[in-house]
């Protein structure tokens, strides 16, 4: 129960500072997973005018597939300490053959978690989980 605790506060203290430092100005790169699929998204933070919003540009590595689907939006840091993030997905026709190629995705993400959730327009949902043990690194 203890080691939970921690693993807990862990991910919470590591996405508040991740995201705490981006609206400072230090450029940081995260990846995620979209449990409970395969498909991860690497995003970078972009500094904006506010400190409570943060831009977010990266990619869906198509669960290996290529070419990955560029991915930008925007992260909202609440009063609460919770983070929202709303992010549009380009989806290459090449790997998925459809005709609508933009996906929307949002992402909740409480200030007590170490996961977040996912809801996307296709009626996809899940877990949005921080991809510690496979950062990129540079």
């Amino acid at each position: 129960m203890r080691f939970m605790a921690g693993r807990l506060m862990i991910g919470t203290l590591v996405t508040a500072a991740v995201l705490a430092n981006a609206a400072l100005g230090e450029t940081q790169t995260l990846r995620f997973q979209l449990q409970p699929f395969c498909n991860k998204i690497t995003l970078s933070l972009v500094r904006s005018s506010s400190q409570n919003l943060i831009g977010v540009v990266g990619y869906d590595d198509n669960c290996g597939d290529n070419p990955r689907s560029p991915v930008h939006g925007t992260a909202v840091l609440n009063p609460d300490g919770a983070v929202s993030i709303g992010y549009t997905t380009s989806l290459s026709y090449s790997v998925y053959g459809r005709q609508d190629v933009g996906l929307q995705t949002n992402v909740e993400w409480p200030a007590d978690s170490d996961v977040g959730s996912w809801v996307d327009d296709d009626g996809g949902k899940g877990t949005f989980t921080f991809d510690v043990l496979d950062q990129p690194s540079g």
